[in-house]
């Protein structure tokens, strides 16, 4: 069977470039997107109809100074990345999940949990949206960024998708910069720039 996946019209995020710091307006913006303009889409189709974004969960995951860094392994689902370092934890929502906004943040929680192993954690609303039409990735995904800081750095990876998993120090992490790809440099930007 063909992978679902939800998405939303690219001119719904025309107001949004590169990253950007969610505001009150702008969270009512996202949530407005998530209960009136989503729907359903095969992936393969979505993967290069430009006219819609798929709206993916970033998740990053902060203990101290330090971030939960990974690289992108051979079995990613998105051929694209592999290779890259991410600092983000997430993937695509499926009609599993069901619609808008509550569903959503369902979908967040499933995607973490099939990822990952971690406990104590708390998913905060999110701190930043991410629209980069830089790249073929980027015009046909959305991210929508959530951060959550935790108090222990034991998180463990389930899926192969997920190789050299660490905690990494935030100036070390901008040190190497460029072998991030492009959301996760656009994070470490935005942190850069309003010390998160």
């Amino acid at each position: 069977m063909t992978e679902q996946v939800l998405v939303a019209p690219s001119f719904m995020f025309k107001n949004y470039s590169g990253i950007t710091k969610i505001h009150d307006s702008t969270f009512s913006n996202i949530f407005n997107i998530f209960e009136n303009y989503t729907g359903f889409m095969r992936r393969d189709i979505a993967e290069t109809d430009n006219k819609y974004k798929q709206l993916i969960p970033y998740v990053v995951f902060r203990c101290g100074c330090e971030y939960f860094v990974y690289k992108r392994g051979e079995e990613s689902g998105e051929k694209r990345l592999v290779g890259n370092y991410s600092l983000g934890i997430g993937g695509h929502i499926n009609p599993i999940d069901g619609f808008g906004y509550g569903a959503y943040l369902r979908a967040v929680k499933r995607e973490i949990f099939e990822e990952i192993i971690i406990n104590d954690w708390d998913l905060k609303e999110p701190i930043a949206i991410i629209n980069d039409d830089s790249t073929p990735v980027g015009e046909v995904h959305v991210g929508i960024v959530h951060l959550c800081t935790i108090k222990h750095t034991r998180i463990k990876h389930k899926e192969q998708q997920i190789a050299n998993a660490n905690f990494i120090h935030f100036d070390k992490i901008v040190e190497m910069k460029y072998k991030f790809e492009n959301w996760s440099q656009l994070f470490i930007n935005l942190a850069e720039r309003i010390l998160l």
